[in-house]
């Protein structure tokens, strides 16, 4: 009898055993399955990106209008300017793009290449002799590399456009250089207007730029990841090496690397497993190890047909687990023997905590780590299993634990990261019907203050911020750092766009107060800028949301630290047709196609033509584009330190030929300059030398200078003033009384003129108001000793009011219109005419 109590026991403790076993084993699946498909999913999220900066590229090089000009008799100059404009302003943070060019159908090519952090250009066409030439920047110089037998119709990114007559990918190929490293290129054919194909355009990406990305993900232990294609070739892999090999042909290019060939012996042993379909989900064993394996199809590009392969091995999921679960056996069967000899009474005692640990096994396998076997009555042994029992169930709960916080959490501040929002987001309680808001809050000049304050205090203020953020956290909204100096927030139930902007304003305003870091005593101040979304949330719109609220933020960093932009539709468009204009202005300067328009400036008093204000035109092909549209575009790309000069020079250089074809000695040319222009070194120098060479008298010469220039630089432009005028040029001080207007900053300057913004006299004769202020600024002027000139007169009753005020000079449409110095001779006789009938005096200058 007692054999047989010994042997229920034993089979018990074996049932026991077994079933520990198998929902262990069934845990362990289940947590390499979410592991694996988190990874899996932020991978394919990160390619897709890594392929759109490539895309976005031929999509803005095909819609230049000088590509469309390309032809076998032309070299390729036409697409110097608007290729670096594109390369640096759109794609210069797409560290990834390495090259982007275009092959013509005559053998022709240019490209642009990133050369460790220098933008170097390629050049082939009659310029070059139709050799490939290789240049140490982006201008053609006589310090250059000779590449010998270039032919870009040969090359696989070329013949990939061909064939298949739409934008498209090639497969992975060696690049046309020494080192040969594996590139993939996305390329688009180009049409004229006549619909024949004139080339193709190609932008490169360096595959070893992805390898890096997969090498840091962060995968347990020993894990691998690596993407091949239909023909099972190695796409990328996480491992510094190249998946191109050397061909044994040294005269060949190389040649990618078969997964089966791969020198990582987890990628050879699951390239037998690639053959069972496109998306699986299984395990193999290594060299006796386990290793979980998962791979999904990435096919929705043309070119694009590959596979995404996760490997985690099951020891670097568990550690000693599976040892430690052996030896818990051993000591259960000992237990066992031992106890099978007790009598009929301890048998009952002893097989009940048994159960209860086996239904506690069973919790365990669905995740349940709170399952805990009854203590009950126990004897020594039995209080011993359970006890080891809960030390693997607790080290098994704090070892998935410790993995669900790497993938979701920001190990630095604790909040979630882009991962662990993602998650969040299918849990989140919000109304539909409602909408909510994203708020992106990009940290301004981080870079900076980590540089200045080292990495140790940057981390510590980035604490200190997320800590902030959340003390003003409403219910039920969600915060995550989703990048390095960036935080995202999202709100529910917003009711208002006023709400929604007034939201935005108030976390701007957080960062009013300086941030104390733990580890310093002193405190840090930091703005940042917010890009905002406002709509209507779907669950699955959190990748949109995120780009759109990029987009906004780009936008609010463009205007200035601590401001913020709310996400519109044509934004991504108004980024593009900006790119264009730059692109246009750039060549406008190049074709001349400026121009200077000149508006009478008249003596009130007795009518005499005495000066004029110069203003620029920009015929454009086009069209007339006025000069609200483009300044702005030419102040951001810095080209308005060009136009400005050249406004300047050839403004000086046509009244400088009037003057010695007999106009009026004392004639006064006004020309504005920019706070650009204002503030360069050699901007006196730049002056002097324009008055050299054209030839004209310093007096005949005004410098046109805004109220804002003198408030804000107040101090470099006020020495700079004293200097202009000791030449004998002259300063006015444009649209006085609409910008900073104070007579504190008057009194530190020396200036001639005052010009009466064209706002208050367009009023003046309607708003007593308006003409109490004109009436001051005259009286303003005159206590000053200068001369004062009313802009934008268009009626009679303005300039004889004016007159009756004290003004002493004045512009606008009733004297002239701003035109050619050529057209000025017939308009000035028609304005004495005009004149002397309105009976107000009038000479011509001529």
């Amino acid at each position: 009898m007692s054999f047989t109590f010994a042997a229920l026991l034993i089979l018990a403790l074996l049932l026991s055993s077994w079933l520990q076993f198998q929902n262990q084993n069934k845990a362990i699946e289940n947590l390499a399955e979410k592991i694996m498909t988190a990874q899996a999913t932020e991978v394919r999220h990160q390619l897709l990106d890594f392929l759109t900066a490539p895309i976005l590229n031929n999509q803005i090089l095909n819609n230049l209008s000088e590509i469309k000009t390309i032809s076998a008799e032309t070299d390729l100059s036409a697409l110097n300017q608007p290729f670096i404009n594109t390369y640096t302003q759109v794609l210069g943070n797409k560290p990834a793009l390495s090259l982007i060019g275009f092959g013509s159908v005559s053998g022709q090519f240019i490209a642009l290449m990133r050369d460790q952090q220098i933008t170097r250009l390629l050049l082939k066409d009659q310029r070059t002799q139709d050799q490939l030439q290789l240049y140490p920047h982006t201008e053609i110089s006589a310090d250059s590399q000779t590449i010998p037998g270039f032919d870009p119709r040969e090359r696989p990114w070329y013949q990939a456009a061909i064939h298949s007559g739409q934008a498209s990918w090639s497969d992975v190929y060696a690049t046309y250089n020494r080192e040969q490293s594996a590139t993939l290129s996305y390329s688009s054919p180009v049409y004229n207007q006549a619909n024949q194909l004139i080339g193709v355009l190609m932008s490169d990406i360096n595959i070893d730029h992805f390898n890096q990305f997969l090498l840091e993900q962060a995968l347990p232990g020993h894990g691998a990841i690596f993407i091949v294609d239909q023909q099972q070739r190695l796409v990328t892999h996480s491992s510094p090496r190249s998946v191109m090999t050397a061909n044994p042909d040294p005269q060949a290019p190389a040649q990618r690397t078969f997964a089966k060939d791969s020198e990582q012996a987890q990628i050879r042993a699951a390239s037998a497993l690639l053959n069972q379909g496109p998306n699986l989900r299984t395990h193999f064993q290594v060299q006796g190890e386990r290793v979980y394996f998962q791979s999904i199809s990435l096919n929705n590009q043309p070119g694009i047909d590959w596979r995404i392969i996760i490997l985690i091995p099951e020891k670097d999921l568990i550690g000693n687990l599976k040892q430690n679960q052996r030896n818990t056996v051993l000591v259960i069967l000992l237990i066992g023997l031992a106890v099978a000899m007790l009598a009929w009474g301890v048998l009952g005692r002893i097989t009940r905590p048994i159960i209860s640990t086996t239904l506690a096994a069973e919790k365990l396998g669905h995740a349940d780590w709170q399952a805990i076997p009854s203590s009950g009555i126990q004897l020594k042994e039995t209080a011993l299993l359970t006890k080891t029992f809960n030390e693997m169930a607790s080290k098994l709960a704090l070892s998935f634990e410790q993995l669900n916080q790497q993938i979701r959490f920001d190990s630095m501040t604790g909040l979630m990261n882009r991962n662990g929002l993602a998650v969040a987001i299918n849990d989140w309680a919000y109304t539909p019907s409602q909408s909510q808001l994203m708020l992106l809050i990009g940290l301004d000049g981080y870079r900076a203050i980590n540089d200045s304050v080292g990495h140790e205090l940057g981390d510590a203020l980035l604490q200190s911020i997320s800590v902030r953020l959340l003390e003003h956290l409403p219910p039920n909204a969600l915060l995550a750092r989703t990048a390095g100096a960036e935080f995202t927030i999202l709100l529910p139930e917003i009711s208002s766009p006023e709400d929604a902007t007034y939201t935005t304003l108030r976390y701007l305003a957080y960062f009013s107060e300086a941030f104390q870091a733990e580890q310093s005593a002193d405190e840090i101040v930091v703005t940042a800028s917010i890009g905002a979304v406002y709509e209507r949330f779907k669950r699955s719109d959190l990748t949109d949301w995120l780009r759109n609220a990029s987009v906004a933020l780009g936008k609010a960093k463009a205007k200035g630290f601590g401001s913020y932009t709310l996400f519109e539709a044509q934004m991504i468009e108004q980024s593009i047709a900006k790119t264009r204009l730059t692109s246009e202005l750039k060549l406008a300067l190049e074709r001349q196609e400026f121009r200077v328009f000149f508006q009478p400036v008249i003596d009130l008093q007795n009518g005499e033509t005495i000066g004029a204000e110069a203003l620029i035109r920009w015929e454009s092909p086009r069209g007339m584009i006025s000069p609200g549209v483009f300044i702005p575009a030419a102040e951001d790309s810095g080209l308005i330190l060009q136009i400005g000069n050249w406004v300047l020079r050839e403004s000086c250089q046509q009244i400088a030929n009037q003057l010695k074809a007999g106009w009026r000695a004392d004639f006064d040319v006004h020309v504005n300059v920019s706070v650009r222009q204002l503030i360069q070194s050699d901007f006196y120098e730049q002056l002097l030398f324009i008055l050299q060479t054209t030839g004209l008298p310093a007096h005949n010469l005004t410098l046109e200078i805004t109220e804002s220039c003198l408030v804000t630089q107040s101090e470099v432009v006020a020495k700079l003033i004293r200097r202009v005028r000791a030449l004998g040029v002259g300063i006015a001080i444009d649209d006085f009384g609409t910008g900073y207007s104070s007579l504190a900053y008057l009194h530190q300057f020396d200036f001639d003129y005052l010009k009466i913004d064209q706002s208050f006299i367009a009023r003046m004769l309607e708003n007593i108001q308006d003409e109490a202020i004109v009436s001051a600024i005259i009286s303003m002027a005159a206590g000053f000793k200068v001369i004062l000139v009313g802009e934008g007169v268009e009626t009679e009753a303005q300039a004889n009011r004016l007159r009756e005020l004290g003004c002493q000079r004045v512009q606008g449409y009733f004297f002239g219109r701003p035109a050619p110095l050529a057209a000025w001779s017939d308009d000035i006789i028609q304005q004495k005419d005009q004149q002397k009938n309105k009976g107000i005096l009038s000479n011509t200058l001529i």
